[in-house]
């Protein structure tokens, strides 16, 4: 008579730990923390820092957001322009130029950008100024890009925290 003898993981539904004294599922902690790469001039302080993080934690993102604080090169230049981190740009943007889909939560038509790729350098030219019109983008208000699936079409969408939310 042979005997087969199972595996304590066998014996518990995925998730549980395999020690036989333990009874509570393993929990994987969602830390917004590790879901946020800041742009190069922004630094996480006190209120804002809790509001991005509610905001990070509420989007609940596979891949990390994009945090970026606007200013005048982003809002009120002559030729606005976002620029992507080199940390962000090197692992969740495409290398090649090509238009970007801007949403915002609750809006049903995208803004069009044109996404510029320069060696290692990511941003948003043509179709950004549009963008910061439209949603009246201000000195100092903060811009959560969240990357969104999609195989054909380059899209983002964009949470805004105001100024006044957090000053």
């Amino acid at each position: 008579m042979a005997v087969h003898l199972l595996k304590a993981s066998h014996h518990q539904p995925p998730g549980f730990p395999t020690s036989s004294n333990s009874l509570r599922p393993e929990v994987k902690s969602f830390r917004p923390e590790d879901k946020v790469r800041l742009s190069r001039f922004t630094t996480l302080e006190g209120l804002l820092k809790t509001k991005v993080y509610e905001k990070v934690e509420a989007i609940k993102p596979e891949i990390p957001v994009f945090v970026s604080i606007m200013m005048k090169t982003n809002v009120s230049s002559r030729t606005p322009s976002l620029a992507f981190s080199l940390d962000y740009a090197k692992y969740f943007l495409p290398g090649e130029n090509q238009i970007f889909r801007l949403h915002r939560p609750g809006e049903s038509a995208p803004w069009k950008a044109e996404f510029r790729s320069f060696g290692s350098r990511r941003w948003l030219v043509k179709g950004w100024e549009q963008f910061v019109i439209d949603n009246e983008l201000e000195l100092d208000d903060v811009c959560l890009f969240e990357r969104i699936e999609n195989k054909k079409k380059l899209r983002m969408m964009v949470h805004i925290i105001r100024k006044e939310e957090y000053c």
